[in-house]
């Protein structure tokens, strides 16, 4: 709201390395905040929620939501859409390339790494929007080391609907 736009951007690749995440302007396009990170914001409210990874070849820095100054870390995060300081933070090497889902007061992820690397990878998590905590892991079965997954889950009717990369659809209820 208030003619503001969150613009996202990377280098393009498939292995991402640079990025940033920007609030601007519509107005006279002028950067209102900006962060050395990129990710797939969900929106919520005055609330974007992502798994945010800092640029490589960049000191990135996150602000916590009382101003203070930190290097920024790969995981989960709840940022205010008004200063993009982080609310919450939950640092994490169960890397999530696609958005997150917004549900009944929850929030929903499904992991890019195949199940090979579980535990940081080849899960559908439930994150819980106030804390950022993981409310529960579901490891998704069967998998081979090629079932990447960049799709955001789907719920229909209560069951929670994720798919990869290798054509493999799960539904969990």
């Amino acid at each position: 709201s208030g003619d503001r736009a969150i613009v996202e951007g990377s280098d393009g690749e498939m292995s991402t390395s640079t990025g940033r995440l920007m609030m601007i302007d519509l107005k006279d396009g002028s950067v209102i905040w900006s962060l050395e990170s990129y990710g797939n914001i969900t929106v919520v409210g005055n609330i974007l929620y992502g798994y945010l990874v800092p640029s490589v070849g960049t000191e990135a820095i996150m602000f916590d939501k009382h101003g203070h100054e930190e290097s920024a870390v790969p995981g989960f995060y709840a940022l205010d859409s008004d200063t993009g300081r982080y609310i919450w933070k939950n640092p994490s090497a169960d890397v999530t390339k696609s958005g997150l889902l917004f549900c009944n007061g929850l929030l929903y992820s499904m992991d890019y790494s195949p199940g090979t690397e579980w535990p940081n990878g080849g899960a559908v998590r439930c994150i819980d929007p106030d804390s950022g905590q993981f409310v529960w892991s579901f490891k998704i079965e069967p998998f081979n080391g090629l079932c990447y997954s960049m799709s955001s889950p789907t719920i229909v009717d209560g069951k929670i609907y994720v798919t990869n990369d290798e054509g493999f659809v799960y539904c969990l209820s």
